[in-house]
């Protein structure tokens, strides 16, 4: 459910230029929204149509070329912040040489912490996810959905204010995916974070309490008002990719 109070993060006709002259990209552009405390987003549009990029600026891994954006709360970008905001890319990227248990404690390592309490963070984590059993073992003895729900559970140690996630079930079959979303929406619930997922999928899209629907590095729809679309995943990914074949046409 979405809460009240300071937006989490906030753009303003936020922009994202590749490149200078004839050659380059514009992968966001005029973007303007707010995301709030508790809520619960799917960010829908063909590839290439700057979802991606939106989400890397919404955590600080890429810079404005236009416009603004800021992180009400903190007054400074949240990366290298894990407390702040956490993001969980469609690679789960563990380490191979350490543990599931230290893979997880790792962003609260570098934060910082002793490795004391940071262990006792991620293990608590991982029971959330009933993920206990799998402390010790090595990211290459896990299958491919236990792996992305070990960095959902890394990026929940740190228990975010905004957890991120970029396509998170692009490498996953159907079932698996479906069961990585409950997860991610059960543990987000339980702690109070706002999510937003990027997704080609309307079955993950019908997830989330709000879709948004970008083509051309635009939104589409005002992000502070309820369409049809918003509530239809499947209408709101078919108008993307309608509008971006109309753009290319």
């Amino acid at each position: 459910m979405t809460g009240t109070g300071e937006p989490v993060v906030r753009c303003t006709d936020l922009a994202r230029t590749y490149g200078s002259g004839p050659g380059s990209v514009v992968a966001v552009a005029g973007v303007s929204c707010a995301v709030l405390p508790g809520q619960s987003t799917a960010l829908v549009g063909p590839s290439g149509c700057g979802k991606s990029t939106l989400l890397h600026l919404f955590a600080g891994l890429e810079t404005a070329t236009g416009g603004s954006v800021d992180w009400p709360g903190t007054g400074h970008s949240p990366w290298g912040r894990p407390t702040e905001v956490g993001v969980v890319f469609q690679s789960p990227s563990l380490l191979p040489h350490l543990d599931v248990l230290e893979n997880v404690a790792l962003p609260l390592v570098l934060d910082g912490w002793s490795a004391a309490d940071a262990r006792a963070r991620a293990g608590a984590s991982l029971d959330l996810l009933d993920l206990g059993r799998l402390s010790r073992a090595l990211p290459d003895a896990l299958s491919g959905g236990q792996a992305q729900r070990i960095a959902i559970a890394r990026v929940l140690a740190a228990r975010p204010r905004l957890v991120l996630a970029d396509e998170p079930t692009g490498q996953l079959d159907g079932t698996t995916g479906a069961h990585v979303i409950e997860v991610l929406l059960r543990a987000v619930d339980r702690a109070g974070a706002a999510v937003m997922v990027t997704t080609h999928d309307p079955r993950v899209a019908a997830r989330f309490g709000g879709v948004w629907r970008m083509s051309e590095g635009r939104l589409l729809d005002s992000p502070d008002r309820a369409t049809d679309r918003d509530t239809d995943p499947a209408g709101a990914l078919a108008a993307s990719n309608a509008s971006a074949t109309g753009a290319r046409a």
